[in-house]
């Protein structure tokens, strides 16, 4: 599921769309590493001398290891949302309209493209990893 972001979109829809980013990325953190470990397995359980499979294994991990590096790509721009979903609870001391909460929904916007951006290139990287049966 793609999830795109557009400055317009409400608090409640950034805040689901954080949500679900969040869960998509405790996935790829719980599932990419014992995969690796999997495949590592694999790799030195292999029979020398099947190179097409040893290195169709040894892919698969680096695959695996680039959605480790996706989730952990990710992760500073969902700190950063959780720190403006903060902020929008607390209004600055000078009322200037609604303007300052445009700007954290806007700002928003952006860092959930760009998690959800690698959160999706992490999660096709754990598949490709995963077209190899161990």
């Amino acid at each position: 599921m793609e999830e795109s972001s557009t400055p317009d979109q409400s608090e409640s829809a950034l805040r689901a769309q954080y949500a679900s980013l969040q869960n998509r990325a405790r996935e790829l953190e719980a599932h990419a590493p014992s995969r690796i470990d999997a495949l590592h397995d694999a790799a030195q359980s292999a029979a020398a001398g099947h190179t097409a499979y040893e290195s169709a294994l040894k892919d698969a991990v680096n695959e695996a290891m680039l959605a480790v590096r996706c989730y952990h790509g990710a992760v500073p721009f969902l700190e950063t949302a959780n720190s403006l979903i903060e902020h929008l609870a607390k209004p600055p001391l000078l009322d200037d309209g609604m303007e300052w909460h445009d700007e954290i929904l806007g700002r928003m916007a952006e860092v959930l493209e760009i998690a959800a951006g690698m959160i999706a290139e992490g999660e096709m990287h754990l598949e490709a990893s995963a077209r190899v049966n161990v």
